[in-house]
């Protein structure tokens, strides 16, 4: 889990395609989501936030055709608000990201004669829901009946909101969508609040949906640690024993199954993100200059072997390029 915990479950949960096709259908409004070939639902690369709001907003983008003309590709944006308070700027920032994608549009293709359509949405989850206006020509300062005669010069568009305050945990279970998904809008809503346990039982038959799915206690085991980040002990430790107790013996015992599972993954790449930070230190004190790409190269390898085989040519080459020369690109 990152240093920012909503962002973590949400880009968890809604870049699996399972999960946001439930989610993204739920809050469309229904003719739209009948025009939508949704077998071509695609996540895309990039995020398109300022990157002094980073820590304020995430965002996901995705693509989709449309039945009628399988060439024509809609984009959904899904901007997640972290803060706790609504962004009275939403509209403006919105336009701005929209513009970003548009661009990188036209740059990927350059004889395009139209843009597509970019549908916005924003998941809120602060506890007083959202209180500001959701459409872009409200952030102008014009009264009638000047509003009237400037308005055809003037941009002006709104964004679908899910605001997590203003919906009941009926309305929150009784969305079509996948077990993982609707917890884990639950868990956002209130976990921050203090009150999942006191209302875990009404989500119980939502929590044995879960754990049937063949991922489920990997789900389960990201929802408690993003609790643990949010709440107070000792309440992450209390939901999980109380969980596992309700939801029976077999639960408990997959469960701590998966526990040494995870622990070893979690060694396993202690082990390699220690050994990657070894061979970009050991070229930096031989003075090697360490590029951006071959940063990112050396962190990302997960394979123990190559790594410790760098570290042992990094000590003694003469350049960065000796370090990667037996290996593939």
């Amino acid at each position: 889990m990152t240093s920012m915990p909503h962002d973590a479950l949400v880009k968890a949960v809604f870049t699996d395609l399972e999960n946001a096709r439930g989610q993204l259908q739920a809050l469309l409004p229904p003719a739209l989501v009948e025009q939508l070939d949704w077998s071509t639902l695609r996540v895309e690369p990039g995020s398109f936030v300022d990157e002094a709001l980073k820590e304020r907003h995430s965002d996901i983008l995705y693509s989709v055709r449309f039945r009628a003309d399988p060439q024509v590709t809609a984009f959904l944006y899904l901007l997640f608000e972290h803060q706790s308070g609504p962004d009275h700027w939403m509209p403006f920032r919105l336009l701005r990201y929209d513009v970003r994608i548009w661009e990188d549009f036209l740059k990927a293709h350059p004889d395009a004669k139209h843009l597509p359509v970019i549908v916005p949405m924003v998941l809120h989850h602060g506890p007083d829901g959202w209180t500001t206006s959701k459409r872009m020509f409200d952030l102008f300062d014009v009264q009638e009946p000047i509003r009237s005669i400037v308005a055809p010069y003037l941009p002006d568009f709104g964004f679908v909101l899910d605001d997590l305050a203003s919906k009941s945990d009926e309305e929150l279970r009784g969305r079509a969508m996948t077990a993982f998904a609707r917890l884990a809008l639950w868990f956002l809503r209130d976990a921050r609040q203090g009150t999942l346990l006191e209302h875990w039982k009404a989500w119980a038959t939502v929590f044995s949906e879960l754990l049937a799915h063949p991922t489920g206690l990997k789900a389960l085991e990201l929802l408690l640690r993003y609790f643990s980040y949010v709440a107070a002990a000792p309440g992450p430790e209390k939901l999980r024993h109380t969980l596992l107790r309700e939801l029976g013996p077999k639960a408990e015992e997959a469960y701590m199954t998966h526990v040494e599972i995870w622990k070893a993954e979690g060694e396993a790449k202690g082990r390699t993100e220690g050994e990657a930070k070894g061979v970009l230190t050991v070229l930096r004190a031989r003075g090697l200059t360490v590029d951006d790409a071959i940063r990112d190269r050396v962190l990302a390898c997960r394979d123990l072997p190559t790594l410790e085989r760098w570290l042992v040519r990094a000590a003694t080459a003469t350049s960065v390029d000796d370090v990667f020369a037996a290996d593939p690109s």
